[in-house]
């Protein structure tokens, strides 16, 4: 009875990864959502651009080492690898995710624009999960199931879509509690990107493959320490220089939330009109 517990329990180092997934995953979101904030309100277009390439940067990449660290959460009886290649082209897919939602974001924020950079992202979120998957080269092969793929793709588009919504359209965007709405985007992002990958991984029966044809190339011990430290490192960076930018910039919602004062007119009294007949 003893060992049947012991072994169907999965260790906690494990259970640990998942949470800094789940981590990586919110702070990732959370990072992009404020600077594609802090680039809609830009004039300048070199400003822009580079605020909204460090958001797309930081969720892409978080996308990324999450879905990492999602694959060495599973306790898996085999040996993974992965390959570089594969490796790269997830990585791509997930900074393409990111582009179109935070682009139109940027622009012009609307419902229609976080329907449609949602529905793209949740579409390429979990293309590249499967990619992840695929780059660990497993056999016999995996077996994809439709329905699980697809409310994948529901997840991670409805999450996405509420995210921007929250942040850039309601609550989030002014008043008193906005800040706090906004860690709320991040959180309902960064869920959605891990129910989404918990799914695709479902939708692949990971659990059922008995080895990894890449088990010599790129180790799970490799990329588990990017994902665990470097992305770390480059997101707590960016959010820094966020900070940094708000603190020298100012809140831009301090002026949304408080009214602007009326012009001051000028007084006319006795004493002016006294001014006027005896100068």
């Amino acid at each position: 009875m003893d060992e049947a517990t012991t072994t169907s329990s999965p260790p906690e180092p494990f259970f640990l990864l998942w949470l800094l997934a789940a981590g990586v995953a919110v702070l990732a979101s959370h990072v992009a959502l404020g600077f594609t904030r802090e680039a809609r309100r830009q004039s300048s277009l070199p400003t822009h651009t580079w605020r909204l390439a460090a958001a797309v940067l930081a969720l892409g990449s978080g996308t990324w080492a999450a879905m990492a660290l999602g694959i060495a959460s599973q306790a898996l009886a085999y040996t993974v690898g992965f390959g570089a290649p594969a490796l790269a082209a997830a990585w791509a897919t997930a900074l393409a995710a990111a582009a179109l939602p935070l682009v139109l974001m940027s622009w012009r924020p609307s419902m229609l624009a976080a329907w449609a950079g949602g529905a793209w992202f949740g579409a390429l979120a979990s293309l590249a999960q499967a990619l992840r998957l695929l780059a660990t080269g497993p056999a016999p092969g995996l077996a994809w199931q439709p329905l699980a793929a697809g409310m994948a793709v529901l997840v991670c588009t409805g999450a996405c879509t509420w995210a921007h919504w929250i942040a850039h359209l309601g609550a989030g965007r002014a008043g008193r509690h906005r800040r706090r709405w906004r860690w709320l985007a991040a959180a309902v992002l960064g869920a959605g990107l891990m129910a989404g990958q918990e799914l695709v991984q479902v939708a692949g029966d990971l659990a059922t493959q008995v080895a990894s044809a890449q088990a010599f190339n790129v180790s799970m011990a490799t990329l588990t320490l990017w994902a665990a430290v470097a992305a770390p490192a480059l997101l707590g960076a960016l959010a820094a220089v966020l900070h940094l930018g708000r603190a020298v910039g100012g809140d831009e919602d301090s002026t949304l939330a408080r009214p602007s004062a009326p012009p001051r007119r000028r007084k006319r009294g006795r004493r002016s009109l006294w001014r006027r007949l005896f100068p």
